[in-house]
């Protein structure tokens, strides 16, 4: 029987039976559980399952012998039970599968869950484990495995239930269901087999896995605008592969460590990294305690107890491979982070973020990059306060407190936060005591304040490194607030106070101070703002002189513009420092006691100052004495006691005495007069005797009138000369000759400023120059005015070693060849120079960084390298511009030396005429490597910007401006030979400005393509962000078929003017190379059809990607043939989702604006203006090449909120189709000049926000819905006068309004505009000069803003007037309504101060007119007559110009008179239907342009008593 199980399958046998007998299946498995036969229907022996049941026989129907039967069953008997014995276990086995199915599922799932919470439980185990780096047991992770295995196993069975679940036993999936019941329960007991051997692998707990609440971010460190952009730059950082370590640095409580928090949040919502921890270092620096909160956020335990045995631990575990971000806050110094245990750089996941106040310390640490945290922007500081302060900062009584308030927290956020949350509650007493502190820099009331502002603050100055860095941090606060600082003036303090023991000379104390300033700028307790100067946060030097007031150095500093005399105080004793700033102070106190001040500044506001004889008594001590903006017609006597001081600035002071005075500071070494003027004839001789002055400044703009030649040859110890413009004057003396010839004898000058004309130069010892260090010299011709590059060198403060050389000849050059060397800046104009290299500089100007020439007629090649040319030639040069050299060819010719404009940022070339090639022969790099700015204009003969081998050395160049360069025809030029060209990358070009290259078709072209776009498949712009073309008569195409996807993925704003050959801007495949273009403006491309052409796009269902998704802004004007601007787009497609602003402007070809396919995308649409587009007859339409009624449930603009509609004589309804709009946000609605519009649209229209239809002229409609409201608007037209008398009561009232009253101006009108009105003789005759008419027109156009100036201010027009009322049906009243109004204002112009009460309101309907009327109306000026003249132009309502008699009838009310006025018109002899005089021809030709439709139907002296009655009636 076994050999039979193994070859018949038992289930098959009965599956057979099941067949032949056609009973159930359900009948035969109970049959087999309760052993009984089963009836059957054919002949076949019953079976009997069990043995040990008594038989039963069936009786034979053919008869027989019945013992020998009963044997023969009690055999069969026998062997049946045997065989049930053997097969019927399987069989129900088998059919258990089948019939229990769902159950065996059901319990897999079970028995599987259970497994899974197992497995999580030895996880967690594991992971724990792992987190302390213990090695985990391979049986463990084999049962790991496993059950993972056993997981996907066990889930694939489960996949097939639902779809056996339910199926009835005679549906297709019974063979299904038996397999799936099988499986399930056989992967049942292998489930339950792993949970047995799991078991000793669990417990009743686990260790929980490090976790750390990030606190959600506060509304006041989120959103802020000036953040923005710094956060996604750090974050963008943070993304790149190559950057590992970043630094977040700013002053105290600018809100760094918010901002690292806010990055690490939203890098761990992005799941950029796997883990992420943020630790505290602090000015305290302990690496035991960092490790040990890296291990806490690690959940790792330490055994170890040293350093080093620790940080091997964590660097083990930061490099397990996963990807990590560790934030270090608050870094005072350098830290080590290989000691700590962290591990950068190589093919470690780790990256690290610090933040500092001290930019330095990230540098030292290894930071690639530093970001700066700035303070607030005025809006958000305001609304964090608001939010911290609450509501009542908005009440009348504490509004203006409080933005005054927040105005002096300088928008830092710990004072906006910490004043805020102090005066919440506050009554108004408390808030104008806080104000008046923060205005004298004095808080003692708000604890607060100190303890946590200026307590952070204190804390930054501590740390400095040295004593001179936190003196010369307090010298700063002296200074106003929001003053820039000078910090030549800090030098010059410094100087005079000795605060260096290691500094003898003024450069040494330059150097130092500027390095110390550095210090004080990356730790942002400076501001630095470029050219000189630095600011002092005005928080942050309220903390210094808080600091001052208790320390060594106590200030006395007083702002205060009201300040009229000398602050009262019980004792000026311990002062070291007094700083008083008003404009107004008059008198200076007298018998000060000041034992120990050092330094005085008085800044005054150029008023007269009275001194005390003896206000300088006190203070012997005193070392720096500043004297700014005062008129002194004398100095104090008492200054000579001022034995000890050592700088003495008179700044901007009117010093109308002697100052021989000065001449007995002997210690004096510091002498300024800075923009003063000294009318004090002679500079005194006394000067002379200051043998210790090391710095003298004449930079005075008037006088002295004369300087002794001995002043100079006294002066042994002068390091520093500035003259000025000294020598700026018509005669120059023997004694100026001297002075030039006596600076030779000044050994120890080192800084020379001065101006000079060509002759003085000639008599300058060339030994003069060879030891200046800092030096500004200008020299220029006696009949040269001032340049502005001239006067900013002699005005400022720091200043590059500059030589400017204007309108001279090679002959007068000889003694500045010797500073060539030493210069940074040289300006040329010198017509004779030839070669610049050779006859000026032969070592190749290898310190000058920035030149200029201009009109160097004569120079053919910049650089001439077929002679010798030093290897350093312009190895360090920054900036290039050349101008108005005509003889220019080439930069440099032939080859340029290597590292030559190596450094060279930017070229700017101007009017080079002969100009024909940059760089002709081939370059390497490093040369024009650095290249970022480059612009040439004016340049005629040049025929391709760059060779090949030129543009492969612009990796750096981002800027490139290209103007009116008429012979142009490429960027890059083609080579000969070049048949496969390699391709051109920019890597970095972000901007590109092409304009007025009539002969500019292709960027590089490519030979393989004959119909050449602007851009190939050859050219690369992968930084491409802003695109202008303009003026490019070739231009077919833009953009080729073959160009690679990512070459301009970054291109946002694309602007293209006056291209006359350009079909459209991109085309099918073409369209893909834009998908970030933000802003596309497009105008006077006469021959664009459309902007974006989607036929023969490829588009595939499965990755059909939406096209021009991110653009915002299109703007089309004044393109004649443009027809679409979306064509043939697949519905498939998805494009111009994010569209927020679309404005058409005389576009007369478009005939509608959208098809319904492409409005129904516009979810974003925020605003619709259209104007002056003369085809247009519908705004939406059905779809492209379909004659039938779209059909589609509605259209949505869920963000519209405003459509203009204007000057369309055409459009007759915003869309035809039945179907609904919603407008949800519409707003405004402006619908002018459109005569042919009757409805909005035939459907539904849903607008809830809209409750007007404005029709300009501050006129508008109520409104129900849009659709009744064009009907008023219909109805309105110009309902109250007849057209000609509404214009001239415009007109009139105008100028009655500027010349006819004076009570209009509101009496606030100036002598010359009075005078001019009481010349005018317009109220006794009516007439007008040329002046009055322009200022009459001025004021109609800014009243009424249908009216506007042509051609200048030639003439005023107004397009599609409305006239939907004969001038016959105007009774009388009507007329007074129409001209004055009700209130005496011109309704249709507006009052002076237009509001709702003067808008006119149309509702009213006229049943006598057979349809609109519509006219141009010009108004010109008739110089012979002194009057204006009107122009009409009229159209009837299907668009016909009218006749002149039919015109009449809008025009003349009176029918006798009209009738004349026809017979008048009928005996004219008429060039087509114009009617015109010859004395009228000067009126068409400058208000028509000659256009013979135009009527003249003001005729002799009717039209002047008719405007001056219509004057009359409006004054």
């Amino acid at each position: 029987m076994q050999g039979i199980s193994q070859h018949r399958n038992p289930i098959s046998e009965v599956c057979c039976l099941y067949k032949e007998t056609q009973v159930s299946m359900l009948e035969l498995f109970d049959a087999i559980k309760l052993q009984e036969p089963i009836s059957t229907t054919c002949a076949v022996p019953s079976l009997n399952i069990s043995a040990d049941q008594p038989r039963k026989e069936e009786v034979s129907r053919e008869g027989g012998n019945s013992k020998r039967k009963w044997e023969m069953g009690d055999i069969s008997s026998s062997f049946l039970a045997k065989v049930a014995e053997y097969m019927m276990a399987p069989v129900e086995r088998q059919f258990k599968y089948l019939l229990y199915s769902n159950s065996n599922i059901e319990d897999l799932n079970d028995q599987v869950i259970g497994l899974e919470n197992m497995r999580a439980g030895v996880q967690l185990s594991v992971n724990a484990a792992k987190r302390n780096l213990e090695v985990i047991g391979s049986d463990v992770e084999a049962w790991l495995n496993d059950v993972e295995n056993i997981k996907k196993e066990a889930d694939r069975i489960l996949e097939g239930r639902d779809k056996v679940k339910n199926s009835p036993w005679w549906s297709p999936h019974l063979g299904q269901r038996y397999v799936l019941g099988r499986k399930a329960m056989k992967k049942t007991e292998v489930v339950i087999k792993l949970q047995g051997k799991g078991n000793k692998y669990t417990k009743l707990s686990y260790p929980a896995p490090p976790t750390e609440i990030i606190s959600a971010l506060s509304n006041n460190s989120v959103g802020f605008e000036s953040r923005i952009s710094t956060t996604k730059n750090i974050i963008k950082a943070m993304k790149d592969d190559e950057i590992i370590i970043i630094g977040i640095c700013g002053m105290g409580g600018v809100g760094k460590t918010t901002m690292a928090k806010e990055v690490r949040e939203i890098l761990k919502v992005e799941n950029i990294f796997h883990e992420s921890f943020m630790v505290v270092v602090s000015q305290s620096q302990d690496i035991k305690k960092i490790q040990g909160q890296l291990a806490e956020k690690l959940d790792l335990h330490f055994w170890e107890t040293t350093i080093p045995g620790r940080a091997d631990k964590l660097r083990a575990r930061l490099s397990t491979g996963l990807k990590c971000l560790v934030v270090l806050d608050d870094v005072w110094e350098g830290l080590d982070l290989n000691e700590v245990g962290i591990p950068v750089g190589g093919v470690n996941n780790c990256k690290v973020i610090l933040t500092s106040r001290n930019e330095n310390v990230c540098l030292d640490m290894g930071s690639q990059i530093n970001f700066s945290v700035q303070v607030l922007m005025a809006h958000e500081a305001w609304n964090l306060f608001k939010e911290m302060a609450g509501d009542c900062v908005d009440t009348d009584d504490l509004h203006s407190i409080a933005k005054e308030v927040v105005r002096e927290c300088g928008g830092l956020p710990i004072a906006i936060v910490t004043l805020g949350k102090a005066l919440k509650y506050r009554k108004k007493h408390a808030w104008d005591d806080v104000l008046q502190q923060l205005q004298k820099c004095s808080i003692t009331n708000i604890p607060e304040m100190e303890n946590k502002v200026y307590a952070s603050i204190e804390l930054s100055y501590k740390y400095l490194k040295s004593n001179q860095a936190q003196s010369l941090l307090l010298l700063c606060c002296l200074f106003s607030e929001d003053e820039d600082i000078p910090i030549e003036y800090l030098v010059r303090y410094w100087f005079g106070l000795r605060l260096f023991n290691d500094v003898g000379t003024l450069r040494e104390s330059r150097n130092r101070v500027e390095t110390l300033l550095d210090e004080l700028k990356s730790c942002f307790l400076l501001l630095d703002i470029g050219e000189g100067y630095v600011k002092m946060h005005d928080v942050v030097r309220d903390a210094c002189l808080l600091i001052a007031s208790k320390g060594e150095h106590k200030y006395m500093v007083r702002q205060d513009n009201k300040l009229q005399e000398w602050p009262k105080n019980d004792s000026y004793q311990p002062y070291t420092a007094i700083s008083l700033m008003s404009d107004e102070v008059q008198v200076l106190a007298t018998g000060l006691d000041c034992p120990q001040l050092k330094l005085l500044r008085l800044i005054c506001g150029q008023g007269s100052l009275n001194i005390s004889r003896d206000f300088f008594q006190g203070m012997n001590e005193l070392d720096v004495f500043d004297f700014k903006g005062v008129l002194a017609e004398s100095l104090p006597p008492s200054l000579q006691f001022l034995t000890n001081l050592r700088t003495l600035c008179l700044n901007f002071c009117r010093i109308r005495s002697d100052i021989a005075l000065i001449g007995s500071l002997k210690k004096l070494e510091i002498l300024s007069f800075f923009g003063s003027e000294l009318d004090i004839g002679v500079l005194p001789i006394e000067i002379g005797q200051l043998t210790n002055l090391r710095l003298l400044d004449l930079r005075c703009t008037y006088g002295p009138y004369r300087i002794p030649s001995i002043v100079f040859s006294s002066l042994n110890q002068l390091e520093e000369l500035y003259v000025g413009c000294y020598f700026r004057k018509s005669h120059i003396t023997s004694e100026d000759n001297a002075i030039i010839l006596n600076l030779k004898l000044l050994s120890s000058l080192k800084t020379l400023q001065i101006w000079l004309p060509h002759v003085l130069l000639r008599n300058i010892h060339k030994t003069c120059f060879n030891n200046l260090t800092r030096f500004e010299i200008s020299v220029y011709r006696e009949d040269m005015t001032q340049s502005s590059t001239m006067l900013r060198s002699v005005w400022g403060h720091q200043f590059q070693n500059r030589v400017t050389l204007d309108r001279m000849f090679m002959q007068d050059l000889h003694a500045t060849k010797v500073l060539l060397r030493q210069t940074e800046v040289l300006y040329l104009r010198v017509p004779d120079l030839k070669n610049l290299v050779e006859e000026l500089e032969q070592e190749g100007f290898v310190k000058l960084r920035s030149l200029q020439m201009s009109s160097c007629s004569e120079v053919k090649y910049l650089l001439d390298a077929k002679g010798s040319l030093p290897r350093s030639t312009f190895i360090n040069l920054e900036e290039l511009e050349l101008e108005g050299m005509g003889s220019l060819r080439e930069i440099c010719y032939g080859n340029l030396p290597a590292g030559s404009f190596g450094r060279l940022e930017v070229v700017r070339l101007r009017r080079l005429r002969a100009l024909e090639h940059l760089w002709k022969a081939p370059i390497q790099s490093p040369s024009l490597s650095n290249l970022k700015f480059l612009t040439i204009q004016y340049c005629d003969a040049i025929s391709s910007l760059f060779q090949k081998s030129v543009a492969k050395c612009l990796v750096q160049i981002e800027d490139l401006n290209v103007f009116s360069c008429i012979r142009m025809k490429e960027i890059v030029l083609k080579e000969i030979g070049d048949e496969h060209s390699e391709k051109i990358e920019f890597p970095k070009l972000k901007f590109l400005m092409l304009n007025d290259l009539p002969k500019l078709r292709t960027f590089y072209p490519d030979s393989v393509i004959n119909k050449q776009p602007f851009l190939n498949q050859q050219v690369l712009l992968p930084s491409m962000e802003t695109l202008h073309i303009a003026a490019l008569e070739n231009l077919v195409e833009i953009f080729g078929a073959q160009v690679q996807t990512g070459s301009l993925h970054k291109l946002r704003v694309l602007r293209l003017n006056n291209c006359d050959k350009l079909l459209n801007v991109a085309v099918s495949d073409s369209i893909r190379l834009l998908p970030n273009l933000a802003e596309l403006e497009i105008k006077f491309c006469s021959s664009l059809e459309a902007v974006f052409d989607f036929g023969g796009l490829r588009v595939l269902e499965e990755d059909a990607q939406p096209m021009l998704c991110q653009l915002e802004t299109l703007k089309l004007s004044n393109l004649s043939l443009l027809s679409d601007i979306c064509k043939k787009v697949p519905t498939e497609t998805q494009c111009l989702q994010n569209l927020r602003s679309l404005c058409i402007k005389c576009c007369n070809s478009l005939r509608y604006l959208l098809s319904h396919s492409l409005a129904k995308l516009l979810l974003n649409l925020q605003n619709i203006r259209l104007e002056e587009c003369e085809m247009i007859e519908e705004i939406i339409t059905g779809e492209e090449g379909s004659s039938e009624p779209c059909v589609v449930s509605g259209i949505v603009f869920p963000q519209l909120r405003i459509l203009e509609l204007e000057d369309l004589k055409n459009l007759r309804l915003f869309c035809a189709s039945t179907h609904k709009f919603e407008f949800p946000l519409l707003d405004k609605v402006l619908i002018r000049n459109c005569p042919s519009i009757n409805t909005f649209c035939s459907g539904l229209v849903s607008a809830p926000k809209l409750d007007q239809l404005n029709v300009g002229n501050d006129q508008r409609v109520r409104m129900d819905n849009l659709n009744n409201a064009i009907h008023r608007m219909k109805e309105k037209g110009i309902s109250s006068l007849s057209l000609l008398t509404d214009v001239y009561s415009k007109l009139a009232y105008s100028c009655a309004h500027v010349y006819g009253k004076c009570s209009s101006i509101n009496g606030s009108c100036d002598m010359d505009l009075l005078q001019e009105i009481e010349r005018s003789e317009f109220k006794e005759k009516g007439i007008l000069n040329m002046s009055e008419f322009i200022d009459a027109g001025d004021h109609l156009v800014a009243r009424s803003p249908n009216w506007s100036w042509a051609r200048g201010r030639h003439f005023l027009i107004a397009r599609c007037v409305f006239c939907l009322k004969r001038a016959e049906s105007v009774d009388t009243k009507s007329k007074t309504t129409a001209i004055l109004g009700s209130d005496g204002n011109d309704p249709l112009i507006g009052s002076e101060s237009p509001n709702e009460s003067h808008v006119e309101w149309y509702e009213a309907h006229d049943d006598n007119i057979a349809g609109p009327r519509t006219y141009d109306v010009t108004i010109t000026y008739h110089r012979a007559e002194g009057t204006p003249r009107l122009w009409l132009k009229g159209y009837d309502a299907s668009g016909w110009l009218l006749d002149p008699k039919d015109m009449l009838e809008d025009v003349i009310e009176d029918k006798e008179r009209a009738q004349l006025f026809r017979e008048i018109i009928d005996s004219i002899s008429m060039d087509g239907n114009k009617v015109v005089e010859e004395s009228e021809k000067e009126d068409i030709e400058m208000g028509t342009g000659g256009d013979t439709s135009y009527h003249a139907l003001t005729l002799g002296c009717i039209v002047c008593s008719f405007v001056f009655a219509v004057v009359l009636l409006a004054i």
